[in-house]
C-alpha cells in the first residue's frame, strides 16, 4: 500500500518516468514494457481497425499471419494502461534490402550497399488507438528506437495512411 503510494507520488513529480523499461505516462497511468504473447489479439484488432478502409476484408484476415511472418516480438513493444493495449511499436529483422525485395518496390533511391555493411532494424508496424491519440504516445514509440544500438530503421508506408509527413519530422 505504502509503496503504491510512494510510486503515485513519484509519478506524479516526474510526469515521465523512466525506471529501466517502464515509462509512465502518468495523467493516464500508461506503461511501456516488453510485447507479451496476450498482447497479440489486441494488436492484431488494433491493425484490422487502422488498416480496415485500406485493404480488402480477405488482406484483413491474413494480417497476423503477415505479423508472425516478419515480427521479431521479442524486440517490440507495448503501451498498456492496466492490461488494455493502447499503443504499439513492432520491430522486425530483417535488413533494408531484404525488405524490398520482400515487398518488391522497384524504385530505389539510395544505395543498399550501404545499408547492408551497418546494423539496422524493421519498423513493422505502429499505431496508438484513437482515445489516446495527441498526447505523445506515438512520438514516445518513434523515440524509443533511439535506445536500440541500431545505426537506422526502415518501414514500408502505405500512401493512403496519409502519415508520411508524421515519419519526415524525424
Amino acid at each position: 500500500m505504502i509503496k503504491e503510494m510512494l510510486l503515485k507520488l513519484w509519478r506524479w513529480i516526474f510526469p515521465v518516468d523512466n525506471i529501466g523499461n517502464v515509462i509512465y505516462f502518468s495523467a493516464y497511468d500508461i506503461i511501456e514494457r516488453k510485447f507479451k504473447k496476450r498482447d497479440k489479439k489486441q494488436v492484431v484488432a488494433m491493425m484490422v481497425d487502422a488498416f480496415s478502409n485500406l485493404m480488402t476484408a480477405e488482406e484483413l484476415t491474413e494480417i497476423e499471419a503477415y505479423l508472425d511472418s516478419i515480427t521479431n516480438y521479442d524486440k517490440s513493444i507495448i503501451l498498456a494502461k492496466d492490461n488494455e493495449v493502447v499503443g504499439f511499436y513492432l520491430f522486425g529483422d530483417s535488413k533494408l534490402s531484404n525488405g524490398i525485395a520482400r515487398e518488391s518496390i522497384n524504385k530505389i533511391y539510395v544505395d543498399l550497399n550501404e545499408y547492408d555493411k551497418k546494423v539496422g532494424i524493421e519498423g513493422v508496424a505502429l499505431a496508438v488507438k484513437k482515445e489516446y491519440r495527441k498526447i505523445g504516445l506515438a512520438t514516445h514509440l518513434k523515440d524509443y528506437t533511439k535506445s536500440l544500438n541500431v545505426d537506422y530503421i526502415w518501414g514500408a508506408q502505405y500512401k493512403k495512411l496519409n502519415n508520411l509527413e508524421h515519419w519526415l519530422k524525424r
